[in-house]
């Protein structure tokens, strides 16, 4: 996929003004498998290198990978973006979201079972939606919760589960 030079600008500034430097490189290896800004550039790895710098790289490895597709999804889809965030912090949790995700899970969500918000929920597929059912409101948010448990649906066993996932 060869990129306009107006489109991947665009796609180097949407980059660098939404995760910085070592995100950059989170991205590149989820993408990639092995990235790293600073060598990319040529320089060591005490040196900071700005996001837009690291951006531009990487948007040009994945060019000549063939990658930008994967890149575009991962840059710009906000679930993915979340748990992206999730990995890369060092300990601490950064976001309302992901703190309502945690607390969800260890509060409301019974073993086995998959609990998410409305805001996941509205943006799932309708085949996967309809896996789940209201599960009431969870720190002043609705919240959704699996019909049958994990195992259940992840079963072989089950002429129904076919059927139903067919």
């Amino acid at each position: 996929m060869v990129l306009e030079p107006a489109i991947r600008n665009e796609l180097v500034e949407l980059i660098a003004a939404n995760f910085r430097t070592d995100e950059i490189n989170e991205l590149g290896r989820l993408i990639l498998r092995c990235f790293d800004c600073n060598e990319a550039s040529g320089t060591r790895n005490h040196i900071s290198l700005s996001p837009r710098k690291s951006a531009k790289l990487l948007v040009d490895q994945c060019d000549q990978s063939g990658e930008i597709p994967a890149l575009i999804k991962l840059a710009v889809d906000p679930p993915m973006r979340v748990a992206l965030r999730l990995g890369i912090d060092t300990g601490k949790i950064i976001s309302d979201v992901i703190n309502y995700a945690a607390h969800l899970e260890k509060k409301s969500t019974r073993p086995g079972s998959v609990s998410v918000s409305r805001v996941v929920y509205d943006a799932l597929p309708s085949r996967l939606g309809s896996l789940f059912r209201y599960g009431g409101i969870f720190e002043d948010r609705d919240f959704f919760t699996n019909v049958r448990r994990l195992e259940a649906l992840l079963s072989d066993d089950s002429d129904e589960d076919e059927e139903r996932f067919a």
